[in-house]
């Protein structure tokens, strides 16, 4: 069988090494699936072809932040351009873009210098944001509140839920799981977004757009490449204008997630703010925190399915073990030394 046809078989496109040649100008030699792209042996060298989509302002915004960029710890993997100097290319199907291809390992759960030297990576990269200007139409139509608008959305979304499972006439097994369940969820929801109006979030967001305009959008271990005294950041599609507070937040729960540290955690928070001052910013952390983003995402993926079956409720379950041991977390965070010293109340209801 030849490359046309494995291409096809695993992405669906017809005469795709026809595509890319007309696109790059490259021959493709070889090709194979690699954990989520397609790894191509061109003439030109290796390189990763990736289902991709970004919109312009925020591929451009990248690429001027590693051309600015004095920092050699770290550095991005973009898309080469096309022909025609696009990030990327449309096939019958999808979109796709060609990554140069990076030999490297992947930051190790079990190794504290690995998360640290990721977390490098995630500080040098919000403080390089710094630098850039933001698009626009982008600073045009930013809403401080857009945190505040998602917590209210599932607060509502979440109540509809709780109705529908109290009316129903024979509940089934999942509707007396989300009965047990729904309670505490609700009551964390509506916390966290209390505890933002008592800090004043929108203002706070608002002031600290200058400590960093870009995050990552899917800040992961996976996502890291350690190479040398490098790392490469991979995924930077999901790059986004959010405030660097709630990737930090999500990055130091992620931490405590796969390893079940909290001194890891302290290390994490104390290495980024070696570099950037977030002592206004840890209120936001924490009202990030509180915010159950995980179970949210979760459940909206188990009801929003037609069938709910055993395998649904097996879900639920999971979820909810998860939530559980993510209260070690929440009473965790409160007792860093940073928080201790955090000028607003916590949370001592958990």
């Amino acid at each position: 069988m030849g490359i046309a046809e494995d291409l096809k078989r695993w992405t669906g496109e017809i005469r795709l090494p026809e595509l890319i040649t007309y696109q790059y100008g490259i021959q493709v030699e070889d090709a194979s699936p690699y954990q989520g792209v397609i790894w191509l042996k061109t003439d030109q060298g290796e390189f990763a072809l990736k289902q991709y989509r970004q919109d312009k302002q925020t591929y451009q915004a990248l690429k001027q932040m590693q051309e600015l960029s004095e920092d050699e710890s770290y550095m991005l993997a973009l898309p080469i351009p096309t022909k025609t100097q696009s990030h990327f290319f449309s096939g019958f199907h999808r979109t796709y873009s060609l990554i140069p291809w990076v030999h490297a390992k992947k930051a190790r759960r079990k190794k504290r210098k690995d998360w640290l030297r990721a977390t490098d990576a995630l500080v040098a990269f919000h403080r390089d944001s710094m630098e850039i200007e933001k698009p626009k139409i982008l600073t045009q139509f930013f809403r401080p509140t857009n945190w505040k608008e998602k917590a209210n959305y599932e607060s509502n979304r979440l109540q509809n839920y709780i109705q529908a499972s109290a009316w129903t006439e024979q509940p089934s097994e999942i509707d007396s799981l989300w009965n047990r369940q729904s309670g505490y969820i609700r009551h964390l929801l509506d916390t966290s977004l209390q505890f933002y109006e008592d800090i004043d979030g929108p203002e706070l967001e608002r002031s600290l757009q200058t400590k960093g305009k870009l995050c990552h959008g899917s800040f992961r271990r996976e996502h890291c490449l350690l190479e040398g005294n490098s790392v490469t950041l991979l995924d930077l599609h999901h790059a986004n204008w959010q405030t660097s507070a709630e990737e930090l937040a999500n990055w130091m729960e992620y931490a405590y997630g796969q390893t079940g540290s909290m001194e890891l955690v302290s290390e994490i928070l104390n290495r980024y703010q070696q570099v950037i001052d977030i002592k206004e910013e840890l209120p936001l952390i924490y009202c990030y925190t509180l915010y159950p983003n995980q179970y949210v995402l979760g459940y909206t993926r188990i009801f929003q399915d037609d069938s709910v079956d055993q395998e649904h409720a097996a879900a639920l379950r999971r979820l909810w073990q998860q939530e559980q041991a993510r209260t070690g977390y929440l009473q965790g965070i409160s007792q860093l030394p940073a928080f201790q010293e955090m000028n607003v109340a916590k949370i001592t209801w958990l």
